[in-house]
């Protein structure tokens, strides 16, 4: 049924593009697809951010744009996730649990306090003042400490998982 429908909607689309500007999104998907190989094989989200103000183009601008709302100190952490957990062979396991940790250590920083306010008080209307401005104010401690510590809520384990039946509410 899946693939039926999948036909039918790719028939519709094909059908109500001309040619020229089937090309030229693929050209700016090539575009976008270049510029983003280019920018987000950094080593850190400092030099992601320098690549990105390199391109004068509306996807790097709505990009910086996204980029900064958010909070330097999850965009830190955020990076170092992704960055371990792709070169660490991809275990599903092992991801889940470093992320459980990291995710329960950010929760506890005063910096989730404040995102959260301004998302759901403030509505966006008021820009947050975080207590580390700018990636460049994150201390590289800080990151390591969010990695290396158990926090003291809870330590997970993957037994704790298998063995929680999910299909009954809290």
């Amino acid at each position: 049924m899946n693939d039926e429908v999948k036909k039918v909607l790719d028939r519709y689309h094909y059908e109500s593009m001309d040619e020229q500007e089937e090309r030229a999104q693929k050209e700016k998907l090539l575009q976008i697809q270049d510029i983003t190989c280019k920018v987000y094989t950094s080593e850190n989200i400092q030099e992601i951010i320098e690549n990105l103000k390199m391109f004068d183009n509306d996807w790097s601008k709505h990009q910086l744009k996204l980029l900064g709302k958010a909070c330097p100190l999850s965009l830190r952490v955020t990076h170092r996730l992704i960055q371990e957990q792709s070169s660490s062979g991809g275990c599903f396991d092992s991801c889940l649990l470093t992320s459980y940790k990291v995710a329960g250590n950010i929760y506890f920083c005063g910096e989730m306090k404040t995102g959260i306010e301004t998302a759901m008080v403030y509505r966006g209307k008021q820009k947050p003042r975080w207590r580390m401005p700018t990636v460049e104010d994150v201390p590289d401690s800080l990151v390591d400490y969010v990695f290396d510590h158990e926090f003291a809520e809870n330590v997970l384990t993957m037994k704790q998982l298998t063995d929680t039946d999910t299909s009954k509410p809290y």
